[in-house]
């Protein structure tokens, strides 16, 4: 799309086609994927330049128009079914209506997920617990994960009334539907081994519901750059030392500091 309105603006579109027309298959590829390339640089421009914009319609608005960024999140393909979509709710006043941020589903079974935002300066701790031994979860995020809950509980509710209705293209399936909420920055906040360990064994235990940063979903993005510039596929661990982190190496700790697992 960004080549055609490219070639449409050029006062002589006929020259600039004819030359494309002489590319053979293997050309072409390799200039689909520098476009690709080039729309991931951009994405990850505007993380680096915006990752403290506390502005949650920005970061909406964001993810809707580079719907690929979402699709990292997922072991499994998928399309952006719709934003700021109704899973149900309502109650017979008309109100109380349940609106996801975004609405996804399985390309492939057509099984739905949902995906909750907040922000990058989200807070993901809350303050030390148990004799500073360890981190509560903040109330933002498990707010989130609450809501994400309730939505993916109505959308098993009202299924057959969702999946019925005029618009054929929101056809999905709601197979115990994946939950996805997007908060934080786990390299600016959890600096410390402590609240890394607090944070992980919270996650770990939930249930229906992934809980990612944002730098973590964008370091996925600059892994995507890492491997198409190099053409070759790049190990973990080099994707991985490619990344600031921001983390910062603590004294090792002792029984006193921690509580022994």
């Amino acid at each position: 799309e960004r080549i055609l309105n490219w070639i449409i603006s050029k006062p002589n579109p006929a020259r600039i086609l004819d030359h494309l027309e002489s590319l053979d298959a293997e050309q072409l590829s390799r200039l689909s994927s520098l476009a690709g390339l080039q729309a991931l640089k951009a994405i990850l421009q505007v993380w680096n330049d915006n990752q403290t914009s506390n502005d949650e319609e920005f970061w909406q608005k964001c993810l809707e128009e580079s719907g690929f960024v979402l699709t990292q999140v997922f072991a499994f393909p998928v399309v952006i079914l719709k934003d700021k979509a109704y899973v149900g709710g309502k109650i017979a006043t008309n109100r109380g209506g349940r609106i996801v941020d975004f609405f996804l589903k399985n390309a492939i079974t057509h099984n739905a997920a949902l995906v909750e935002i907040k922000t990058p300066m989200t807070p993901l701790l809350h303050r030390p617990a148990y004799r500073d031994n360890t981190y509560s979860i903040s109330n933002e995020v498990s707010g989130a994960i609450a809501q994400v809950l309730s939505y993916r509980h109505s959308l098993m509710v009202n299924y057959s009334t969702l999946r019925d209705g005029e618009d054929r293209e929101m056809t999905f399936e709601a197979f115990e539907p994946a939950a996805i909420v997007i908060a934080g920055n786990s390299a600016r906040e959890l600096n410390s081994r402590t609240k890394r360990r607090s944070f992980e064994l919270f996650r770990s235990q939930l249930k229906h519901v992934q809980l990612i940063t944002y730098d973590e979903l964008f370091a996925k993005i600059a892994g995507l750059v890492r491997l198409l510039e190099s053409g070759d596929a790049a190990s973990e661990e080099d994707t991985f030392q490619e990344v600031d982190w921001g983390f910062r190496e603590e004294a090792p700790f002792s029984p006193e500091d921690d509580i022994p697992f």
